[in-house]
């Protein structure tokens, strides 16, 4: 997530349901002595590109069509 996401949540007092999951079972797999970091390291986790970042003539990765207008 971008620090700019982040500070918003925390602005409008919101945790995204993905991050409230992932802490939940953080926190349950602490209570019960589950070493979860051998499972994290087996996770190949690449960083995404910020919007906008993409190739002159590309939008998301896919190249645009054409636009042509009739009258």
């Amino acid at each position: 997530m971008r620090p700019n996401s982040i500070s918003n949540n925390k602005k409008n007092g919101e945790v995204p349901g993905h991050l409230a999951i992932i802490a939940a079972m953080l926190a349950e797999f602490e209570a019960h002595d589950i070493d979860y970091k051998p499972i994290f390291s087996r996770v190949d986790v690449s960083r995404k590109k910020a919007r906008g970042a993409a190739e002159p003539g590309k939008f998301a990765g896919d190249k645009q069509e054409v636009l042509r207008l009739e009258s």
